[in-house]
């Protein structure tokens, strides 16, 4: 119990000083315009703590399983806020954009980022009414019709896939 308690508090810590050095870089490189892009990562990393929790914790039953449900829900919710906060934030839509264009991808031509972006988004179901939706259509966008028109819908960001990932 005690290890577990300790994982994530030490967890928890680098996700906050993740966050810190994430989002002040992308703002000072893109003058604000790719804020959107390091909430994005702070995202995919939160996602990934968040996952490995519910994972760890999923097992379990009784009372212990019943505490770490709420947790889980909750940790769900300040998933999606960062989130929300990452499409209100990314203006250019370069964050969108990068979650269109690797959802066309192929599994084989993804690099790890890619693959943890790409895990973040449902591109077969769309549901209106989470804070993802915008991320979720654009990973739908990419899946669906294609990385070409990736660019064309998310004309305002003037980078492309590589130097996104590059930044991200």
């Amino acid at each position: 119990m005690r290890g577990t308690f300790l994982n994530i508090a030490f967890m928890a810590v680098c996700f906050s000083l993740t966050q810190a050095t994430l989002i002040l870089p992308a703002i000072t490189i893109g003058g604000g315009a790719l804020a959107g892009l390091a909430l994005l990562k702070a995202a995919a990393i939160k996602g990934g703590i968040i996952g490995a929790i519910i994972a760890r914790g999923s097992g379990r039953g009784g009372r212990r399983g019943g505490r770490h449900r709420h947790y889980g829900k909750r940790s769900i919710n300040e998933f999606e806020s960062v989130l929300l906060s990452a499409s209100q934030r990314d203006a250019s839509d370069c964050a969108k954009k990068l979650v269109c264009e690797v959802s066309g991808l192929t599994l084989e031509d993804m690099n790890s980022e890619e693959t943890m972006i790409a895990r973040l988004f449902n591109p077969d179901h769309l549901d209106v009414t989470k804070a993802t939706v915008e991320f979720d259509l654009a990973a739908q966008i990419g899946k669906r019709v294609g990385i070409q028109q990736c660019s064309i819908i998310y004309e305002r960001c003037p980078h492309s896939r590589r130097q996104l990932i590059d930044i991200f």
